[in-house]
């Protein structure tokens, strides 16, 4: 049934064309053709995941490095070499621009709509951005930025409005931004308390390929794989603790006040606000074999290659997950919100843990909480699409955990998306439902 939606979605879309598109940063995609890795073997081309099902072992987990002619992998994880038809995988494109694949019409890619690495962290959080309510910035077509609103908080750009041109993407903290530069440099303007100023690392902002951000801090991911931090130091804009600790990085993750590298080799380097994450020495030893990296407000939680999951941070964020550390095993993919991890096993169950009033605990639910496809997060709480077509819900009544106002109708339901206070289910007469406030 998924395959042959799969196909149609292909067909319906138009993609049997011979080039694909990958655009910058990561991408979702799945194929409809068996495929050698090396057809994607292009110059920005940094990583490719994929996540097989069916791999009767463990490391189920299967990565390329195209750039790395030799690499230590994570221990039960398979070096990838082909891709099945069907299987959907995540592939990172690290230039600044968007790559054209010949794929020789033996290659028909499609969106995957529901992607485990870019699910990572809490709704209203992404890897590079916060909500700036007082200021904005806009990235014209030409490659330059218009800016307004605040002017302490990057409404005002005059001061740097000469290097703003060739931009490509614009990121974020709360009250500053970073400028990239189809070159690879930074420009900065905001508060400069919170990463509006980067004058003592500027000669370092070099090669950049993404940036990442907590609140009040920057965290440049270079294409040598080390990292460049600015920004007030208690919110990770001080790496220099770690600083020799961070090379052959491959993604940055990060909580309100702290980052989390990962490196190719499955291991993780933490900085920032110890409470919230920054400080992972007390269970360093179980950092190994690490495939994705997921984050509430105030903690982290990595998926090992073999299914398990380790977490650390503030305990009310779910930094603490001792309680269900047994249920914790043949994990498949981590869905967070502000406060609260679920995470979906491999048998289609799930496991939540941290802030109970924001869904940590599924206990009122858990004997409902089976065949289970994927799971969504608002910023307080939770929803469960089953196999069936059926939702469950938990987590905040008032927002979105309670559906039982509407249970009825939440049948047939075929993709689920959430703002940060309620839920919206589609169902495959295209209706929708809602959930939530």
């Amino acid at each position: 049934m998924k395959k042959s939606l799969s196909i149609a979605l292909a067909l319906a879309l138009g993609l049997f064309a011979q080039t694909f598109d990958l655009k910058p940063g990561w991408n979702s995609v799945g194929s409809l053709e068996d495929i050698d890795v090396q057809k994607l073997d292009q110059n920005c081309v940094e990583i490719i995941w994929l996540y097989d099902n069916n791999y009767p072992q463990n490391g189920e987990w299967k990565v390329y490095l195209p750039h790395q002619s030799s690499y230590t992998l994570p221990q039960g994880i398979e070096k990838l070499q082909r891709i099945k038809k069907a299987k959907g995988f995540w592939i990172l494109n690290s230039s600044q621009q968007t790559c054209h694949i010949d794929t020789n019409r033996s290659m028909h890619l499609l969106i995957n709509p529901d992607p485990i690495l870019q699910k990572t962290l809490y709704p209203g959080h992404t890897p590079s951005s916060w909500s700036i309510e007082r200021a904005f910035a806009a990235l014209k077509n030409d490659g330059m930025v218009v800016t307004w609103g605040k002017s302490d908080e990057g409404g005002d750009s005059s001061k740097v409005v000469d290097k703003l041109t060739n931009v490509v993407k614009i990121y974020t903290t709360q009250t500053a931004f970073a400028a990239l530069k189809a070159d690879g440099t930074v420009v900065t303007w905001g508060n400069s308390t919170s990463g509006g100023d980067s004058s003592q690392v500027q000669d370092r902002l070099k090669n950049v390929k993404m940036i990442a951000s907590t609140q009040d801090a920057f965290a440049a991911l270079r294409s040598d794989g080390s990292v460049v931090t600015w920004g007030w130091h208690y919110s990770g804009g001080d790496s220099s603790q770690v600083q020799d600790q961070l090379h052959d990085v491959i993604a940055i993750f990060s909580t309100d006040s702290a980052f989390a590298a990962l490196r190719s080799d499955g291991t993780v380097v933490t900085w920032g606000d110890a409470q919230y994450g920054g400080d992972s020495d007390a269970i360093q030893d179980k950092l190994q074999n690490v495939v994705a990296i997921y984050s509430t407000g105030g903690a982290f939680a990595a998926l090992r290659s073999d299914g398990s999951v380790i977490a650390w941070g503030d305990k009310v964020y779910g930094g603490d997950s001792s309680q269900v550390a047994q249920q914790l095993q043949n994990i498949q993919s981590i869905t967070s919100n502000i406060n609260a991890f679920a995470a979906l096993k491999k048998d289609g169950t799930v496991v939540a843990w941290g802030d109970s009033a924001y869904g940590g605990d599924s206990s009122k639910v858990a004997d409902q909480l089976h065949d289970v496809q994927a799971v969504y997060a608002n910023y307080w709480a939770f929803a469960a699409l089953r196999k069936d077509g059926t939702v469950v819900t938990w987590g905040d009544s008032t927002y979105g955990g309670d559906s039982s106002k509407v249970a009825d109708k939440l049948k047939d339901v075929v993709s689920i998306t959430a703002n940060s206070e309620c839920f919206a289910a589609l169902k495959n007469d295209g209706s929708v439902v809602n959930v939530g406030r």
